[in-house]
């Protein structure tokens, strides 16, 4: 057996190593608000986004990317990232839509945002910190 054919070997098993790690993602566009201005292109980039992960072996919340979410929805997507990155290698959250800050953190919109005021964006928002510390 000649040398190359070992060393060859060897990155065959390390690119399996590779494919093999469980990478999950949230993969969310919102782009349709109903008390803010509309936006063209997020729900369509969160689309193009959750395919390319998907081609590269991560597994989505839903097997899909999430368009259009509500406070509620949102809030029940990002339990189930949760859940499923505890034991990820790999773990990736994308958002395109409105966002905003308050008091130096940083909040992204869900489309059913209405009458927003400081006092309670954390009930009607979701804190991007919040996601990424999970």
């Amino acid at each position: 057996m000649d040398s190359s054919f070992t060393c060859n070997c060897t990155r065959v098993r390390t690119v399996n190593q590779a494919v093999a790690q469980k990478k999950v993602a949230l993969v969310i566009g919102n782009d349709e608000y109903a008390h803010q201005t509309p936006l063209q292109n997020p729900g369509r980039d969160a689309q193009l986004i959750g395919a390319t992960l998907q081609k590269i072996g991560f597994k989505l919340v839903e097997n899909r990317a999430l368009i259009n979410l509500d406070k509620v929805r949102t809030d029940k997507m990002v339990r189930a990232f949760a859940i499923m990155a505890q034991d990820a290698e790999i773990a990736l959250f994308y958002f395109s839509g409105h966002g905003m800050q308050v008091s130096g953190k940083n909040y992204l919109v869900p489309i059913d945002l209405e009458n927003f005021s400081p006092a309670t964006v954390d009930f009607q928002t979701l804190n991007a910190d919040l996601v990424l510390a999970r």
